[in-house]
């Protein structure tokens, strides 16, 4: 079943809502430049070779050029039914209000905040998707030029990636206050794609057999020979933040962030 919705912007958007499942609701959760897009592709291979219905309301929005601050209140209260895995999730935003997620099992996928910081640069001024039209679309272009105006590590001390960090470290503090998050490195899983598809499957009570599983992981095992900035995919490897910020914008993170990434394991 289709159901539509209009935007506080007047928009229009639709959201796929299948038949809810006999499980409980679980949420699938990063940040942009964390792993995002892996997290989520896989989650929705998972739902489909499992039979599992999912709910994404942020890509949904998205891919109309709906902000998320735009949402309708009644496509919110979507975030409360039972029986679904929730996923698309790159931003905290209202969820500390929805009841269920305060309680229900929860996956959160980070990352070391100076990779964050530099794939993002990267990604706002070359490689980030553009919706069709909307106010998202215009936020975008108006980063990207702000991006193609300087260099990285200049961006990164000018605060420009502080928001996406700030998401991190707000859904961080979920994990503090609510219950059931887990919390999983993309250095603990970049380079074992099984074992991020075995967590999946727990979360959504599939039990895929071995040789779907192993297509899953295969299929989404991406390692670029060479970075490539153009790339959504633009390299996978920890730490190439080394590579591309100077000694003192890493420590501009370092030090803005230290409780978070002391917390994570990255100092």
């Amino acid at each position: 079943m289709i159901r539509k919705f209009v935007a506080l912007d007047g928009t229009e958007f639709e959201v796929d809502l299948a038949e809810p499942g006999a499980f409980e609701s679980v949420y699938f959760l990063s940040v942009h430049k964390a792993g995002s897009t892996l997290l989520h592709r896989m989650v929705r291979d998972i739902c489909a070779a499992g039979g599992r219905p999912q709910i994404e309301l942020e890509p949904a929005m998205f891919r109309r050029g709906v902000v998320l601050d735009d949402c309708p209140l009644e496509a919110m209260q979507l975030l409360e039914l039972k029986g679904y895995v929730f996923g698309g999730f790159r931003a905290p935003w209202m969820l500390s209000f929805v009841r269920q997620y305060r309680t229900a099992r929860k996956l959160l996928l980070v990352r070391d905040p100076r990779d964050i910081a530099v794939s993002y640069y990267f990604s706002m001024s070359r490689s980030h998707v553009l919706p069709r039209q909307g106010t998202a679309r215009e936020e975008i272009l108006k980063l990207r030029e702000t991006a193609l105006s300087q260099e990285v590590s200049a961006y990164v001390m000018k605060g420009k990636v502080n928001p996406v960090i700030n998401n991190l470290k707000l859904f961080i503090e979920h994990s503090e206050n609510f219950e059931n998050m887990e919390v999983l490195r993309y250095e603990d899983v970049i380079f074992d794609k099984p074992l991020l598809v075995d967590k999946i499957c727990d979360y959504c009570a599939v039990d895929l057999p071995a040789e779907e599983r192993t297509r899953i992981a295969a299929k989404h095992d991406i390692r670029p020979e060479r970075e490539n900035p153009n790339a959504h995919v633009r390299q996978v490897t920890p730490g190439n933040y080394k590579t591309h910020l100077s000694e003192e914008a890493q420590t501009f993170l370092t030090r803005r962030y230290q409780r978070l990434m002391t917390k994570l394991g990255y100092i």
